[in-house]
């Protein structure tokens, strides 16, 4: 199997490619324990999935030629990208596949959310609220919940998961870094988060002015339940990157300077650890909402 996919991910990994299919071929040879990778990241990242964890669809009509006509494809590259994405589905749902953290005890941690999509999913506002109308509501919550935060936890909504505030995969894992890089990054506006720790979903200039804002949910869990997150997670992110083999952590590479992603991880720019864990309702983890400033 592993020769199979070899030969899969070297097909997709074709420069003449588009770059989401390329980086997603790229992120599974850097995960795949047992494929071989002439990328430049390989000796020092991933391969932490071995091969037999795997079940992998037939690659009979994404390998060979690139269609000669337009219309091919599309066609064809829409079927490479699925059979990319689709790599890992036998694992999704599962618990994370990463190296478990060696931190003990409790730990508090933050998971960024935009304020629009805060606002619309657990405050229930309206879809078309203005900044300031946001702003005043969450500035209510904040209040609310620093003073009464089991009340305020049952009035909105306890049975809703972390994950579903962000996007609506109810068995999806939850993205996190440690609290203390707030006090490391004090001078960090929002978009400065949003470099640092590559969050998806930024790509154009339209994307900040319709998500308003940024909030840090912050909250504390078991350090024992966070994992080093690894492709599975990451299936539908071409823009991730595996962390390095020596750290049992995922690590961030932030954004160029113009908010793209780069093709190869930076050693200067080492970014920050994040970690992944299965998903916790609101009421379990009795989070905290810090405003980081709206864009």
């Amino acid at each position: 199997m592993a020769v199979y996919l070899q030969h899969l991910l070297d097909q997709a990994s074709h420069p003449d490619h588009p770059s989401d299919i390329r980086r997603l071929a790229r992120n599974h040879a850097l995960d795949l324990a047992d494929v071989r990778s002439a990328h430049p990241d390989t000796a020092t990242c991933g391969n932490q999935i071995p091969i037999n964890a795997l079940t992998c669809e037939s690659a009979d009509d994404v390998v060979g030629q690139v269609p000669d006509s337009a219309d091919q494809q599309i066609v064809y590259y829409d079927r490479l990208e699925r059979v990319l994405t689709r790599l890992l589905d036998a694992q999704r749902g599962e618990a994370p596949y990463g190296q478990i953290s060696t931190l003990q005890g409790t730990i508090r941690l933050i998971r960024m959310i935009d304020l629009r999509t805060l606002y619309t999913c657990w405050m229930g506002g309206r879809k078309f609220a203005s900044l300031q109308q946001m702003q005043a509501s969450l500035a209510r919550l904040q209040h609310q919940t620093e003073n009464r935060p089991q009340r305020v936890i049952q009035e909105h909504r306890p049975d809703f998961n972390l994950v579903w505030l962000a996007r609506h995969e109810p068995q999806a894992v939850v993205w996190v870094v440690l609290h203390d890089v707030f006090s490391q990054h004090p001078d960090y506006t929002a978009r400065d988060w949003v470099r640092y720790l590559a969050l998806p979903g930024y790509a154009r200039a339209a994307d900040y002015q319709h998500k308003a804002g940024l909030v840090a949910v912050e909250y504390e869990l078991d350090a024992q339940q966070l994992h080093k997150p690894t492709v599975v997670e990451a299936a539908n992110s071409p823009d991730f990157f595996p962390g390095y083999q020596h750290e049992v952590h995922g690590r961030t590479v932030p954004l160029s300077a113009d908010g793209q992603v780069p093709w190869s991880r930076a050693d200067s720019v080492p970014g920050l650890a994040e970690y992944v864990h299965t998903n916790r309702t609101v009421d379990a983890v009795q989070p905290r909402l810090h405003y980081l400033g709206d864009f």
